[in-house]
């Protein structure tokens, strides 16, 4: 008997939701084709306007990594050529004692090329 009490009251109360009057709003129908129309038309102009700032935040980055990308390479090259000055400083010339007389001498007053510039004489 108690089971069949609560059943009908566990009944009664999901039941009620089910037997309630429909709101005003509700059920008016599908939407005309003006109302699609100016959606649809919504839609597209926020999709543009996304899209416009994407290719602009894209553009950005692209310049931001362009301007990274040569000074990295011009910090290089000036490593580079830096570190070449240096070795061709410390090389000694080759054909010094090699040669007649004359081009002897004439090598051992010769300067350097590349101490042509800023360079101090040794």
């Amino acid at each position: 008997m108690k089971r069949e009490i609560l059943i009908a009251i566990a009944v009664a109360t999901l039941a009620q939701p089910a037997m309630a009057e429909k709101p005003a709003w509700a059920g008016n129908g599908k939407p005309s084709e003006a109302q699609k129309e100016q959606h649809r038309s919504a839609m597209e102009a926020k999709e543009s306007s996304e899209n416009d700032y994407e290719k602009i935040k894209d553009k950005s980055k692209e310049k931001s990594k362009k301007i990274k990308d040569e000074t990295k390479a011009k910090n290089d090259q000036k490593k580079g050529t830096e570190k070449q000055k240096a070795m061709k400083a410390e090389q000694v010339q080759k054909e010094l004692g090699k040669g007649s007389e004359t081009g002897q001498e004439s090598r051992e007053g010769r300067k350097k090329w590349w101490k042509f510039w800023g360079a101090e004489e040794s």
